[in-house]
């Protein structure tokens, strides 16, 4: 299977249609046999050409409850977020999967965010590479208390 993400990079609107930019990729699409999942948030058309397979849409709304705690648990920041946490970044991203990262990458920044509810702010910045919160820097909203005190990592000998 072949998935093309965000698909809407490659589309522009021609006569109030949303159609494939390129018309290579459009041909390739066109004649494609094997299994292909395209995310876009348009639907669009391909060029009429022989032998050109039809696309069927499907609109996928937010991800249930259950979805979206299968996503935190793959999301550093919030992974570490307390349920109450947890629950509200369910709420205010409506479940969007793409919402809910841009949130995990606000929270690993480790920076005061005016993007997100105030308290929710990591005490340090990951070290480097990808945003990824280590274990023990998200200390939670200073409501619920202090926070137990983080393991020291074991040092190489």
């Amino acid at each position: 299977m072949v998935v093309l993400e965000n698909f809407d990079d490659n589309l522009s609107q021609v006569s109030g249609r949303w159609t494939v930019r390129d018309q290579d990729l459009a041909a390739l699409l066109g004649t494609w046999t094997g299994k292909l999942l395209i995310t876009s948030r348009r639907p669009f058309v391909l060029a009429e050409q022989p032998g050109a397979v039809r696309l069927v849409f499907r609109h996928l709304g937010p991800l249930t409850r259950s979805g979206a705690a299968e996503l935190i648990t793959a999301l550093p920041a919030i992974s570490l977020l307390g349920e109450d946490e947890r629950d509200q970044v369910y709420r205010l991203t409506a479940g969007h999967p793409m919402a809910m990262e841009y949130v995990d990458r606000l929270l690993a920044r480790g920076e005061p965010s005016p993007e997100l509810p105030a308290g929710w702010r990591p005490r340090s910045r990951p070290r480097s590479g990808r945003s990824r919160t280590r274990p023990g820097t998200y200390r939670g909203p200073p409501s619920r208390g202090p926070s137990p005190p983080s393991c020291p990592r074991p040092r190489p000998s």
